[in-house]
């Protein structure tokens, strides 16, 4: 009886040992400011602050310093400055720089569609002889979406990013 019993202790003990081997999936979470130093120019001295959300994957008693991660492309990096938004970042992409793209564009289109108003020289003309461009009508939806602030449209995608890297 008594060699059943350590004989039942040794291969529990070997079991639990071996699953001590497998990679640890760590999400790590940093808020950031960042104040340059030694500036030549005034354009070198903008402070800017963030948010990034790394994963990694690492040994069990490995420890992870930030140098490492920071050579790493994060998962999501939010950065902001004097001036606002600096970058958004999904897995390296800067959706802030397309975003910043897409307004310009939309800007530029609407002031090409303007109404252009013609007026004839010669008498028994009419005066105007176009007619001003009628701009579509928004959703009750989009309209909606339009009064929400950026800051609950970034928590909310914060959210859903932690919930689905919760659940592996």
């Amino acid at each position: 009886m008594r060699s059943l019993l350590i004989a039942i202790t040794l291969v529990l003990t070997v079991i639990s040992g071996a699953q001590a081997i497998e990679p640890v999936n760590e999400h790590q979470l940093m808020l950031y400011y960042e104040v340059p130093f030694g500036s030549n120019s005034r354009a070198g001295d903008n402070q800017s602050f963030g948010l990034r959300l790394d994963q990694t994957s690492h040994a069990p008693r490995e420890v992870v310093t930030l140098d490492q991660l920071k050579d790493k492309t994060a998962v999501l990096d939010f950065r902001a400055g004097q001036k606002g938004v600096e970058s958004f970042k999904v897995h390296g992409v800067d959706y802030a720089n397309r975003l910043f793209v897409a307004r310009a564009a939309t800007e530029e289109g609407a002031e090409d569609t303007g109404a252009v108003e013609t007026t004839a020289e010669d008498e028994g003309a009419a005066a105007d002889t176009t007619e001003p461009v009628e701009k579509e009508e928004k959703t009750e939806f989009e309209k909606k979406l339009a009064e929400v602030p950026i800051g609950v449209v970034i928590g909310g995608l914060l959210f859903i990013g932690i919930l689905a890297g919760a659940g592996d």
